[in-house]
């Protein structure tokens, strides 16, 4: 689930950096990728106690 999420933020970030007619949804949902990302990264640290 992390590494999906990290990919995820990847490639919505490059498109927030474009031109697309995309660009202005990825820049918008960024910051809720990172976060979902986060909250990953604390389930998996959790789980692995």
């Amino acid at each position: 689930m992390v590494k999906d999420h990290e990919e995820d933020v990847r490639k919505f970030q490059r498109e927030a950096k474009s031109q697309s007619p995309v660009a202005d949804f990825a820049k918008r949902t960024v910051p809720v990728l990172q976060k979902h990302l986060e909250t990953a990264k604390s389930l998996q640290k959790s789980a692995s106690r």
